[in-house]
């Protein structure tokens, strides 16, 4: 037998018992554990079963358990094969600390004591923190990354003036979105496929739901809070994809109803908040409009149409709706009564409605026809169903109270920001920013209070900030973070608490987290503080 005992961290022991990586010419490099004597001293367990071995390697003991990496994994033993177990997937070398052990892997260093595993300093990777998928939750935001190998694998969180990982996964399926009160999404810790995670935004409050799909992937998705509950779709593995609720623990989350029965399931979509209930799309083996309170017998069938872009503005349900006889076209509902708004390309043919987009008590949507692109706004009647305007192309249709704003090409001035007060002569051109037919482009279109914040080129700062209260003079550039032609190319704008946070490109440190005060946005620009780029403090969050 072969062990290389001269190496430290090829073995770690407890008060009472000692692993050790043994190689016995038959299983290749192994874990063997010994108490001391000739008949306490065994293989623990054939990871890779064959003489190639699991390479098994950095044992480190914390308390009765021992921790070492193997197989592209980190693992935990009891001293015994049962209680072997991964402990995280993705091989690091692990160091003894106080307290616990430090791993050091590709994306940085972590700590751990035993019970959970954080990043510490990732080591401060060339392309920068690169938040992806932001999400605003109470005064900070939630956010994944993407890893060099483009895989997401860690839940981050910024708030109270610290950024750090909360969980570390194998994989992340859904980017975190944020209902109920908690963060959401699902991924794949290694062990149970990719389930459905909650999180209270603290490492001890991050934990996997429900192993809803025991041996396999339930992958869950479409998080959305209605009834004081939270609704997501998922496949156990018998029932397909349906319906389920949860009230944010084990045991109170539970499929809603087997709408379809058999291995597709129905395909539930558009899952949206109305009056106090859920509504939302079946889609196999045929169309329907339902609703639903979460219980089985509170959920019904509203309408026995294909629905799609469902959307709530004041007290009505809009949606895009198909029949025979006319096509898919604007429909609405209060939850009892269903009716077609407007049958606005007359006959069987559709209208290509879509982006249906609540501001008010109104809706605004984009109907294609031809070549163009139209602009409609409806307050669920036929007389109140109007065509504003045509355009090339339009885009990012975005609600500030009750206005629209909206990326559009009205063939003359190129891609430029417009906005809509739901009238025709209201539909108007807010700044050509880049002059004549030239474009701006704006993009990464959000609201936050009574103003807009986009990205956009002027011809002369490259993609930078902009903020917009809706009038040519109040159009314009936040600050010029990468100065010069150079962009800084700014997205996911993110009110949250006092601050509004984004993502920005730094020539220096990459893309990163940056943030300005809420409250500066709309001073003049000479007295506007500076926006700041957030730099990780690299602190555990509790």
């Amino acid at each position: 037998m072969w062990s290389a005992f001269m190496d430290p961290r090829s073995s770690g022991h407890t008060p009472s018992y000692a692993v050790f990586a043994a190689d016995d010419g038959v299983h290749g490099v192994e874990p063997w554990i010994t108490d001391g004597t000739a008949p306490g001293t065994h293989l623990l367990v054939d990871l890779t079963p064959g003489s190639d071995g699991s390479s098994a390697y950095g044992f480190v003991a914390v308390d009765e358990r021992i921790y070492f990496s193997a197989n592209d994994a980190i693992r935990s033993t009891d001293g015994t094969a049962g209680g072997t177990t991964v402990f995280r997937a993705g091989g690091a070398l692990l160091y003894p600390v106080a307290g616990g052990f430090a791993a050091v892997d590709a994306n940085g260093v972590w700590s751990s004591d035993g019970s959970s595993l954080t990043l510490v300093d990732d080591l401060a990777r060339p392309s920068g923190l690169d938040p992806l998928g932001m999400v605003a939750f109470g005064s900070g935001v939630a956010f994944s990354r993407l890893d060099d190998d483009n895989t997401l694998r860690d839940l981050w969180l910024f708030g109270g003036g610290r950024a750090g990982v909360l969980h570390h996964f194998a994989s992340i399926w859904t980017l975190p979105s944020a209902a109920g009160g908690a963060l959401w999404l699902g991924a794949d810790d290694g062990v149970h496929g990719v389930e459905p995670w909650i999180s209270d935004g603290t490492t001890a409050g991050t934990r996997l739901l429900r192993d809803i799909a025991s041996g396999g992937d339930s992958t869950p998705q479409l998080f959305t809070a209605a009834a004081s509950r939270v609704f997501f779709t998922a496949a156990d593995g018998t029932h397909g994809v349906e319906l389920w609720e949860t009230d944010g623990t084990e045991s109170g989350t539970s499929l809603v109803r087997d709408f379809q029965p058999g291995e597709f399931g129905s395909v539930p979509g558009y899952l949206t908040p109305f009056r106090g209930a859920l509504a939302f799309s079946i889609f196999y083996p045929q169309g329907g409009l339902w609703g639903t309170d979460g219980t089985d017998a509170g959920s019904r069938e509203i309408a026995p149409l294909s629905a799609s872009f469902l959307a709530q503005a004041g007290e009505i349900l809009f949606f895009v709706g198909y029949q025979d006889a006319t096509g898919y076209e604007l429909w609405k509902s209060d939850g009892t009564r269903t009716a077609l708004v407007k049958d606005a390309v007359p006959g069987p043919a559709n209208a290509n409605s879509y982006a249906l987009t609540p501001a008010g008590a109104r809706i605004f949507y984009i109907s294609q026809v031809a070549a163009d692109q139209e602009l409609w706004t409806s307050n669920g009647t036929e007389v109140g169903t109007v065509r504003l305007a045509s355009f090339r192309l339009i885009n990012e249709l975005t609600a500030v109270g009750d206005a629209l704003f909206f990326e559009a090409d009205d063939g003359a001035h190129g891609l430029e920001l417009w906005a809509s007060d739901g009238t025709p002569a209201g539909t108007r051109l807010v700044r050509d920013i880049a002059p004549g037919p030239a474009s701006s482009s704006p993009s990464s279109l959000a609201a936050a209070g009574d103003l807009l914040l986009f990205a956009a080129d002027d011809g002369e700062h490259g993609i930078e900030p902009w903020v917009s209260d809706g009038t040519e003079e109040g159009t314009r550039l936040l600050e010029d973070l990468a100065e010069g032609p150079t962009s800084s190319h700014p997205e996911q704008f993110r009110p949250a608490g006092a601050l509004v946070y984004f993502r920005a490109r730094d020539e220096e440190a990459g893309a990163q987290l940056w943030s300005i005060r809420a409250d500066a946005l709309s001073a003049p620009p000479r007295e506007r503080p500076r926006a700041t780029r957030i730099v990780p403090l690299r602190e555990p969050i509790p």
